[in-house]
């Protein structure tokens, strides 16, 4: 599944233009890295892409189709969204929550199949939360409520999956976590998207980048040629240092801030 968004523009009512003039393409087995500042328009990007806010101009189309002509049942069995994981207040079980990722493949009237529930348990399972089942989302912490929204996700079995952030409230270990699994699903074939604060988590796991900055402007291509020490300095205002640091499991990309400008 290809997700291509051609010139998007978005702005909010009185106020100059957040995203202008937006150009990427993410394919099946692609992750796509989207980075910048704060207020450049990360989270409102995404949501133009699902057209949960409508573009100004140009549009997003999965596989040469315009989103805003596939009916929601479709488009919601298609590609899965995260949002940032906020204080949950709904009551329900860890369990319920993730089978609701399955709701568009529900009927209206109808109940759950054994399918449903093993996906829904699949999914729990790949993020390490079998102990947390019956928990209330209500007493999770903001980190164990993303995990858990990302099962919920995977439990659709979607062919375009969207993170807003999605290891920025987790320890070390959850963001290895859900980056693995990110990458084992592109690998699998899926196209994955996410949003990051962390440059050196777009160079280890994404094939693509998309750099946002202040005042509309952006730039997109491959990881290596997008966050590089010069578009860091400019898109951010911090001039940082790209290295390697050598491991005995191999070498891995970092991206150390030195100074603000």
């Amino acid at each position: 599944m290809t997700l291509t968004v051609q010139n998007g523009s978005f702005a909010y009512k009185k106020g100059a233009s957040l995203l202008e003039g937006i150009t990427l393409q993410a394919e099946r087995g692609d992750v796509l890295a989207i980075l910048g500042p704060n207020g450049a328009g990360k989270t409102t990007l995404l949501r133009c892409m699902l057209n949960l806010c409508r573009w100004k101009q140009g549009q997003t189309l999965l596989d040469g189709r315009d989103v805003r002509a596939i009916p929601e049942r479709m488009l919601w069995q298609t590609v899965s969204y995260v949002p940032q994981a906020k204080t949950a207040i709904s009551s329900c079980t860890v369990e319920q929550m993730v089978l609701l990722g399955r709701s568009s493949r529900i009927g209206a009237f109808s109940a759950p199949t054994q399918t449903d529930l093993q996906k829904t348990h699949d999914a729990i399972g790949r993020l390490g939360l079998c102990s947390f089942t019956d928990r209330r989302c209500c007493e999770l912490s903001g980190g164990e409520l993303q995990m858990v929204l990302i099962a919920r996700a995977l439990a659709a079995e979607p062919q375009v999956l969207i993170l807003d952030e999605p290891e920025s409230n987790l320890d070390f270990k959850n963001q290895l976590l859900v980056l693995d699994t990110m990458q084992s699903l592109a690998h699998a074939g899926l196209t994955c998207i996410f949003n990051t604060h962390y440059p050196a988590h777009a160079l280890r796991r994404a094939n693509k980048a998309l750099l946002l900055g202040r005042s509309g402007k952006s730039l997109f291509g491959s990881t290596q040629d997008v966050v590089t020490e010069e578009n860091i300095s400019d898109y951010f205002g911090v001039r940082a240092v790209i290295g390697s640091i050598e491991t005995p499991d191999g070498a891995y990309a970092d991206v150390i801030p030195v100074s603000a400008q």
